[in-house]
């Protein structure tokens, strides 16, 4: 994004924190989060295929930044829309 934007990181992490209120980084993790939690709830893709989909390296890292974000498991939090359990 910094490139885009024709800036150095630090000038970019900087100008975005003021704007939006907090770092690039959280910002498109809470992104790939909510995007994860609509998977979970409109279809069947395993928590694996959503992980990979969504770029994460490995299922584990996946399931605590799910969770630390959401406050459920992404299992947990599939089992909440009807017809998904």
């Amino acid at each position: 994004m910094a490139d885009f934007c024709n800036l150095n990181i630090t000038q970019f992490r900087r100008l975005f924190l003021k704007r939006v209120g907090i770092l690039p980084k959280i910002y498109i993790d809470r992104l790939k989060i909510q995007k994860a939690g609509e998977m979970l709830a409109t279809n069947r893709l395993k928590v694996a295929e959503i992980t990979e989909r969504l770029g994460y390296m490995d299922q584990y890292h996946f399931s605590r930044r799910f969770k630390k974000i959401t406050g459920l498991s992404p299992r947990r939090y599939r089992q909440t829309f009807p017809g998904n359990g």
